[in-house]
């Protein structure tokens, strides 16, 4: 499957997560209530670092964290790719509708559980 990647379209991303612009100067942004810590689960913090890819790229496996949210804000990096896709109602991956964005790398992501 081939999959065409398009700009960051915040509608689009909406039922994944958010996409996070950094504040003006000085400022400061609050995020989301669905971002709230799980009961019984503390949170946990990486630093990753990926090495660069060209495209096209191979997508080998998708994970899903049902459990809790997940914040991904970019170190030193010009941009990156982000692909998502919805469950099917058994809970698998769904490829039919996956969707993949070529974003900023000032920008962040934050996923929903």
């Amino acid at each position: 499957m081939n999959l065409n990647v398009r700009a960051p379209d915040a509608a689009a991303f909406a039922p994944f997560g958010s996409f996070i612009e950094p504040p003006g100067v000085g400022g400061q942004e609050m995020f989301g209530s669905w971002l709230t810590p799980v009961p019984g689960m503390s949170p946990h913090y990486y630093l990753n670092r990926v090495a660069p890819s060209t495209f096209p790229v191979a997508l080998d496996r998708v994970e899903c964290h049902p459990n809790a949210a997940q914040l991904f804000l970019p170190v030193g990096v010009s941009r990156y790719l982000v692909t998502v896709m919805p469950s099917d109602p058994a809970g698998a991956p769904d490829p039919e509708g996956a969707c993949a964005f070529v974003v900023p790398g000032h920008v962040g992501v934050a996923y929903r559980p």
